[in-house]
């Protein structure tokens, strides 16, 4: 296979992701959301 890799950054727990079209672009899109922070990652897909 080929995967790809997505580093999160250092001490990144990750607690839960959602995989779905954010922007409506017909390509789906990765949330993350982090145990440890008050952040979430975001991955979209653009092309």
């Amino acid at each position: 296979t080929n995967a790809t890799s997505y580093p999160l950054g250092y001490n990144y727990l990750p607690y839960s992701l959602a995989i779905t079209n954010l922007n409506q672009d017909k390509w789906m899109d990765i949330v993350i959301a982090s145990y440890n922070a008050d952040h979430i990652q975001t991955l979209v897909k653009m092309c």
